[in-house]
């Protein structure tokens, strides 16, 4: 029964990173379920084993993306003992390789907006994409506040504000780097977080 399961999951797994990868190459309204059972290397009836339409395997794409960078975020965090700057440092690096690591499939990133902005998945992306901006602000929000009450940031900080503009500026830079291929984002991250850091520090 387990092997059975794994197998079903696998399978699953495999559907959605041929989808993540046709998606991103054809749009969501270009894209037929066909050329993801050809990518995936399966018969179209498979996937509808797996996910009623179209409309769901999408949003599976965008839920395995969103997880698969929180995870990492968190995980990494959670590993360092050291200062809330060096937190942040460990937040920003994982954000920046997270885009690195899926440039080929940012279009998916606007493609997941648009879906937020016009489409019969509307209500569904929107309530989606504000939880996850929720909950990369939260991260964000708990390292600096950390930091204001051992004392390595100024009491007066304020936590929530400044979350939400990191979070913010680092998917202004993922947009510019999409636009512009030698945008230096590595670069312009680490010395944009340090110029935030060097703000809040008493």
């Amino acid at each position: 029964m387990i092997n059975f399961l794994d197998k079903r999951k696998e399978k699953k797994q495999r559907i959605i990173d041929a989808a993540a990868s046709v998606f991103a190459e054809k749009g969501y309204s270009g894209t037929v379920m066909a050329d993801i059972a050809k990518q995936a290397g399966i018969g179209k009836g498979t996937i509808y084993e797996y996910f009623p339409g179209k409309e769901e395997l999408f949003f599976s794409v965008f839920e395995w993306m969103n997880t698969k960078m929180k995870q990492t975020a968190r995980v990494s965090i959670a590993a360092l003992g050291e200062t809330a700057a060096g937190r942040l440092r460990v937040f920003s690096r994982v954000v920046v390789d997270a885009y690195n690591e899926l440039q080929d499939m940012y279009t998916l990133t606007l493609e997941f907006w648009s879906a937020a902005a016009a489409s019969p998945m509307r209500d569904r992306f929107q309530k989606a994409l504000r939880q996850m901006y929720a909950d990369y602000r939260e991260m964000a929000a708990s390292i600096i506040e950390d930091g204001i009450k051992s004392g390595e940031f100024r009491y007066d900080v304020d936590s929530r504000a400044m979350a939400a503009a990191l979070v913010g500026g680092f998917d202004a830079l993922g947009i510019q780097a999409w636009l512009e291929a030698r945008f230096d984002m590595n670069g312009v991250s680490r010395e944009f977080l340090e110029t935030v850091i060097r703000g809040m520090k008493k």
